[in-house]
């Protein structure tokens, strides 16, 4: 396997974590994951902080996992690595085009950022 194939398949699994409604819901888990200066830009074009995406997840009800489709990672450098992928829709979610840079930090991978897109 080469090294390109392992980060992807490591971010692969961090990325469907973040879509485990168990972790959804943890706090702690949430902090190991998501870097102290994480932003989202939401569909509105909000930017969301860490701190209000978790707050934000953790009161989320009923939220169904979903798949994560046409995963691709490209390595920026040793350190940085962007995820790109799509989520079919399902009831109640539109499908989407979603990015997340990753940042490694003393051996371990954190989300940076992230955005997804809605589409038609």
């Amino acid at each position: 396997m080469t090294d390109t194939n392992i980060l992807k398949g490591r971010l692969l699994r961090m990325e469907a974590a973040l879509a485990d409604p168990e972790v959804r819901v943890s706090e702690d888990v949430l902090k190991t994951i998501l870097h102290v200066d994480f932003a989202e830009i939401g569909k509105s074009g909000t930017v969301y902080s860490r701190d209000d995406i978790i707050a934000a997840l953790l009161v989320e009800t009923q939220m169904p996992p979903y798949d994560i489709e046409n995963f691709s990672v490209a390595s920026l450098s040793e350190t940085i690595a962007i995820a790109t992928y799509t989520i079919p829709a399902t009831k109640g979610r539109s499908a989407s085009i979603r990015s997340s840079v990753w940042v490694m930090e003393d051996g371990i991978w954190l989300l940076r950022f992230h955005q997804g897109t809605p589409t038609e």
